[in-house]
Order: structure tokens, then sequence, then C-alpha cells
């Protein structure tokens, strides 16, 4: 019974990980990107690390209704 109990505790904080994990992939807060540096300029005027980063952007904008694009590589 002592193990019963200590398994469906594992399993229930298990479970708990996976939802918020799921909860920000969602929100598109869990973007991950590498970085390595190869600034990239949006049409919005700010500087990105790399184009991953405004890609992130870009989805985070979109569910918003907004819009950016990338407007040159390097720096603005």
């Amino acid at each position: 019974m002592k193990y019963f109990c200590v398994f469906f505790i594992v399993l229930l904080g298990l479970l708990a990980v996976m939802a918020h994990h799921g909860e920000d992939e969602a929100s598109g807060d869990g973007c991950m990107c590498t970085r390595i540096y190869e600034p990239v300029c949006g049409t919005d005027g700010h500087t990105y690390p790399n184009p991953c980063e405004l890609l992130c952007v870009q989805r985070k904008m979109h569910r918003n209704g907004e819009h950016i694009d990338l407007a040159h590589d390097g720096q603005c």
C-alpha cells in the first residue's frame, strides 16, 4: 500500500509537469532557439539575436492579430 501511494504521488507530479509544459507550448512562450548570434532586423525596427527569435515573436504577434516580417539580415 505504501508503494502504491508513492507511485501515485510521483505519477501526479509527472502529469502536472507535462500539463504545464503543454501550456507553455500552446501559448508560444516555450519557443526554443539556439543562442547562436546571427542578428536580423524585423520590420518593427528591432534587432533580434537570430532568425529563430524573430520567428517566435512573429508567431506570438500573429496570435494577437499583429504582423512582423524580416526586414533584412544584420542589425537594424
